[in-house]
């Protein structure tokens, strides 16, 4: 249709907006007209242009598409795709690079080419049908979870890594939100009206709210956004950002009926900072990375979702530190980082766990001896349902010059450095 109704003169008028009536209910609804419309993927190409790659990617299926999620599901560090409809699809990501050939420029990087392969059945993350997706650390255990609510239910995906997902109950309502509503550096998440809590290991509702913004960019989540708004219609989705770029923050508000775009009137100049996450190890754009906030008596959790992570600060001219966790489990800090800018954060290289180490007192001093008991890692995966059978014993020679008595006792001290737990008889 190319022409809205109020165009349309002679013919049969009412049967013209009869049809856009139908269109209209059928998308609030959350279907369409057939059910089968043709998805589209485009790759920037770095010039201002899109191609359409979809018969390359696989992404150009025919089926009634209504959310989409990013995230790198099997920490791979190669973003996957989620996308909910009457039937949820999980594209899980694989990168190839073409083959360098003799006399190639070493100089030239070399082709990349990313292929996908549809896995939500497998995996169980068919159903129920989605018309909308989150991802969020629900536990705050370090795995990137997937939320979904639809017409036919709701679900949380409880991510057990490997691959391996538990489906779990979701508080019923349509729409879903996360934002650290009480500044507690953890997001409670919006299921409908309602704000949820995972508190000692289930949901607890902790407010109502329309939408999780902050138009005052106090870096609080306002309780009454819609004070003084004319939005009409049932809320499906607020968000909240400077779409002006002069400085304040606008609210763009979704309804069944309305899509509103409320500008603000800029008053005087308020702090903020964002933050740009860029995986070297983990995924490129840091999807799921949790960043932490801390500016005096504020603090701030949130997750990255789209690579990157906008703050308000109200009126404080300065952050005392941001720290980052990859999706990996290595966190990383800046110290009272620079505000009123973007900041790129690189992630560092290093490892997210090691071997335990052993030192051992010469009755001076403490002399690192070596690291230990690199044979015997619980659960370590070395293929699919494959572990590292461990090895229980292990001899260690400690040179006598590092291991002398002090009052009649040898000291020894096992150190565990990184993120793991270590069991020693």
């Amino acid at each position: 249709m190319s022409r809205s109704p109020t165009e349309t003169t002679g013919g049969d008028r009412g049967g013209y907006l009869a049809s856009w009536a139908a269109l209209n209910r059928l998308m609030r609804q959350g279907t369409s007209f057939s059910g089968r419309e043709q998805n589209t993927s485009y790759v920037n190409t770095g010039d201002g242009r899109f191609c359409d790659v979809s018969s390359l990617t696989g992404l150009g299926f025919k089926d009634d598409a209504r959310s989409i999620a990013t995230v790198d599901l099997d920490h791979d560090g190669d973003l996957d795709l989620f996308v909910g409809g009457a039937t949820n699809r999980l594209y899980l990501a694989s990168v190839e690079y073409s083959a360098r050939k003799e006399g190639d420029d070493p100089s030239i990087p070399l082709a990349r080419f990313v292929r996908y392969a549809e896995t939500a059945a497998k995996l169980g993350l068919a159903e129920p049908p989605a018309s909308d997706a989150l991802i969020l650390d629900v536990e705050d255990d370090q795995d990137v979870d997937l939320l979904v609510t639809g017409g036919q239910g709701n679900a949380w995906f409880e991510n057990l890594r490997e691959l391996r997902f538990r489906k779990r109950e979701l508080p019923a309502g349509e729409g879903l939100e996360a934002r650290d509503v009480d500044n507690d550096l953890l997001e409670e998440v919006r299921i409908g009206g309602g704000v949820w809590k995972w508190r000692e290991g289930a949901f607890a509702k902790v407010a109502e709210h329309l939408a999780l913004v902050d138009l005052d960019s106090d870096g609080v989540v306002d309780t009454k956004p819609q004070a003084g708004l004319a939005i009409e219609g049932r809320p499906i989705r607020a968000i909240d950002a400077d779409f002006n770029r002069d400085g304040s923050r606008d609210l763009l508000a979704l309804t069944d009926t309305h899509l509103d775009l409320f500008l603000s009137i800029r008053g005087a100049a308020l702090g903020w900072i964002d933050v740009a996450p860029r995986g070297l190890k983990t995924n490129e754009w840091g999807i799921g990375t949790s960043v932490r906030l801390r500016a005096g008596d504020l603090r701030i959790g949130a997750t990255c979702r789209d690579g990157l992570v906008s703050f308000g600060l109200g009126r404080r001219s300065t952050v005392d530190s941001i720290v980052l966790r990859w999706t990996n489990g290595v966190e990383q800090g800046s110290v009272t980082p620079l505000v009123a800018s973007c900041l790129g954060i690189e992630e560092r290289e290093g490892e997210v766990g090691s071997c335990p180490f052993l030192y051992a007192f010469d009755g001076e001093r403490w002399h690192f001896v070596a690291d230990c008991h690199s044979g015997t890692p619980l659960g370590l995966p070395v293929a699919t349902g494959i572990y590292l059978p461990p090895r229980s014993n292990e001899t260690i020679l400690v040179p006598g010059t590092m291991l002398k008595p002090k009052d009649g006792v040898l000291r020894l001290d096992l150190a565990e450095e990184f993120r793991e737990l270590f069991y020693v008889d």
